[in-house]
C-alpha cells in the first residue's frame, strides 16, 4: 500500500468470490504491507554501524550481508529514493524506482511478517527464554552464520542423523521418469480442458 500511514501489515480482506459475486470463506485472503515505512526503516537500518566498523555492539536493525552477495544485489536492495512531488500546492515525499526493486521488496515483506509475528516487540529476556525452550542446533552454533556452507559443516563437527528418512524408490516399473513421451498430436489426453 502506497503512503506514510499505513501499518506493516493491515486487516486482512477477502478477495475470493463465486460465480454469483459473494465471497467464498475459505478463498484467497489480502493482506495490505505498508510498503513506504517498511522501506524507510530498512534504508535508516543499512546506515547503522555495528562492530565491524569499530562499535561495541551492533545495533537493533543492523544488517549483516554475506561476503558473497554481489554488486547486482545491492542495487536491487537500494534501487528506490525519496523524491519531492508537489500536488494542488503541497510538497510530499514519495518512494520513486531507479531500477528494479524485486530483493528489495522480498526484504519488506519479510519485514512485514516479522510484525505480524511479534518479532520485532520481542524483549531480549523474551528471545533468551525461547533459545532455551527450542534450542539451538548444532549448525547454527557457528560464529559466522553467514560462513560457506562447507565451514558450518566442518565447524558443526558430526552431524545428527536427519529426522525424516528417504522414501524407497518406486519399482522399475513404476518410474515415471524413464517412460518417453507420446509424439504427435495425441500427447493429452482425450477429453483434456486444453
Amino acid at each position: 500500500m502506497p503512503g506514510w500511514t499505513h501499518p506493516a501489515i493491515g486487516t486482512p480482506t477477502k478477495v475470493s468470490i463465486n460465480l454469483k459475486g459473494k465471497k467464498i470463506a475459505r478463498g484467497a485472503t489480502l493482506w495490505p504491507v505498508g510498503t513506504w515505512a517498511l522501506t524507510a526503516e530498512f534504508y535508516a537500518n543499512l546506515r547503522k554501524e555495528g562492530r565491524k566498523a569499530g562499535q561495541e555492539t551492533d545495533p537493533p536493525g543492523y544488517c549483516h550481508f554475506a561476503t558473497w552477495l554481489d554488486e547486482p544485489y545491492f542495487r536491487h536492495i537500494t534501487s528506490k529514493y525519496l523524491k519531492t512531488v508537489t500536488f494542488r500546492g503541497r510538497s510530499t515525499r514519495i518512494w520513486q524506482d531507479a531500477g528494479p526493486d524485486h530483493l528489495l521488496d522480498c526484504r519488506v515483506y519479510a519485514m512485514a511478517m516479522a510484525e505480524y509475528l511479534g518479532l520485532t516487540r520481542l524483549t531480549p529476556e523474551r528471545w533468551l527464554l525461547l533459545e532455551q525452550e527450542r534450542g539451538v542446533p548444532a549448525e547454527f552454533q557457528v560464529p559466522d552464520l553467514l560462513a560457506p556452507d562447507s565451514v558450518k559443516i566442518a565447524a558443526a563437527g558430526p552431524q545428527r542423523p536427519p529426522l525424516l528418512t528417504k522414501r524407497s524408490q518406486p519399482p522399475e516399473s513404476q518410474r515415471h521418469d524413464e517412460t518417453p513421451l507420446p509424439s504427435g498430436r495425441d500427447w493429452l489426453p482425450r477429453g483434456s480442458l486444453l
